[in-house]
């Protein structure tokens, strides 16, 4: 789930119910109990929609596209230098807004967004890891590790 759109109402829900927890603490105690939750998901999944490039599924032009469509057939090439010797770089951050309208757009951001899901999970786990083997040595206690 990323996208700016989206994630932007997610968020401002989430500053909402933050703001109005001590009205929801009794009248809507699953609100109260989840209101920072999410806030959480509205702030990753801005994010996210960032990295994706999209806003209501449309991509956002933040910087100018590393592609050209010439022929105006939806295949595109890069203006930016592939070989890394010394001209432009790519886009500077998240996936190039060009991709909303090339032939394989669904083969390559599919395969990107998977490949981003897996490395965060990675990530994530390992994070764990680290913090319960911090929690068991301060604990001093290497059986719960």
């Amino acid at each position: 789930y990323g996208d700016v759109g989206h994630g932007s109402l997610l968020l401002l829900a989430g500053v909402w119910l933050v703001q109005n927890a001590e009205s929801l603490r009794f009248s809507q105690p699953v609100l109260f109990s989840a209101r920072y939750l999410v806030l959480s998901l509205g702030i990753f999944a801005t994010f996210a929609g960032f990295m994706y490039n999209d806003f209501f599924s449309i991509g956002l032009q933040l910087f100018p596209s590393g592609y050209v469509d010439k022929e105006g057939n939806g295949q595109f090439t890069p203006t930016y230098d592939v070989t890394n010797s010394g001209g432009p770089g790519p886009y500077p951050f998240g996936l190039d807004w060009a991709w909303v309208g090339a032939s394989n757009e669904l083969l390559y951001v599919n395969s990107l967004k998977m490949k981003l899901s897996v490395l965060f999970g990675v990530a994530q786990m390992t994070v764990g890891l680290l913090l319960r083997w911090s929690n068991a040595l301060y604990e001093k206690n290497m059986t719960d590790f």
